[in-house]
């Protein structure tokens, strides 16, 4: 089985709002060291690490706390990584598909060559523009 461990909570644990911890943790796997972060849900955020940067599926994956021999919650990569949960505010938390979220739209981007009459030397200026610099000599 794949380790994931879950870390410290960062998010939350002040005293700003007692009692009310945000669930946000830290969590990395020893296996593969590129399969770490940050989430309220660590196993399933691993799982597509693990599918996308380690191209694994079906091995069995756990989340370990700290020093336990025994996973608190497991699944198969790739059924983790099809997942997220969603909590409505009307009952409990359930699990669903995983939809990513869309790409950013990069037609809009400027290739290299729309630059070309740009000058970077003095900020972001055409070039036929003059760039004049003004220096005081106030004070010395």
């Amino acid at each position: 089985m794949i380790r994931i461990d879950r870390h410290e909570e960062i998010d939350g644990t002040d005293n700003s709002r007692p009692n009310r911890n945000h669930g946000v943790r830290e969590y990395s796997c020893p296996q593969y060291p590129r399969a770490r972060g940050y989430s309220r849900q660590p196993l399933l955020d691993a799982c597509r690490q693990l599918t996308t940067l380690y191209r694994i599926t079906g091995q069995a994956v756990g989340v370990f706390h700290a020093g336990a021999e025994v996973a608190n919650i497991f699944c198969s990569v790739d059924r983790g990584a099809a997942l997220t949960v969603r909590e409505s505010g009307l009952g409990a938390p359930r699990f669903v598909e995983y939809t990513p979220a869309p790409r950013a739209d990069l037609s809009r981007i400027r290739s290299s060559s729309d630059w070309s009459d740009y000058s970077f030397a003095e900020g972001i200026t055409r070039k036929s523009e003059p760039v004049t610099l003004v220096t005081t000599t106030e004070g010395a």
